[in-house]
């Protein structure tokens, strides 16, 4: 008959249990900003700096490209310098927080089915596309007064 584990052997397969899916979140987290295009903007609008927003939307959507949705895990903020985006914790690896000057937003409503949607765009990474609903637009567009770009 064998021998029962030690209590520090299952404290070490716990702590590697742990740390595996730690590095596997953080991998694939990772990927998903490289195939959404996040890694793209933060080589350009990556911000490090402190926020004193005039206003924050947390736990919002977008879509980046064809292959990336975002669901509830964005955070939104504007103020004079632009439009701010910083993923809810769980998603930082690989994405960076972004400030995105207004001048270079450019903004164009869009049918998708049934749902009007707006597309976003930045001037020094023109391949990114980033769609948002229209309510969050609005509320945008709002706070940010004449800053915001008209739509195309």
């Amino acid at each position: 008959m064998s021998e029962p584990l030690p209590v520090w052997g299952i404290v070490l397969i716990f702590i590697a249990a742990v740390g595996g899916f730690a590095a596997f979140w953080c991998l694939i987290t990772a990927l998903i900003g490289r195939i959404s295009g996040w890694a793209k903007l933060a080589s350009v609008y990556q911000y490090g700096g402190l926020l004193e927003l005039r206003r924050v939307w947390r736990y919002q959507s977008a879509g980046f490209g064809r292959f990336a949705n975002y669901g509830n895990c964005l955070t939104v903020g504007v103020d004079e310098a632009g439009l701010h985006l910083a993923t809810v914790i769980l998603f930082r690896c690989g994405h960076r927080a972004l400030l995105i000057p207004w001048s270079d937003l450019t903004v164009r409503r869009r049918k998708m089915l049934f749902v009007s949607r707006i597309e976003l765009r930045f001037a020094a990474v023109p391949s990114v596309v980033m769609t948002i609903s229209d309510r969050l637009a609005q509320r945008i567009a709002e706070t940010a007064g004449d800053q915001w770009p008209a739509a195309e």
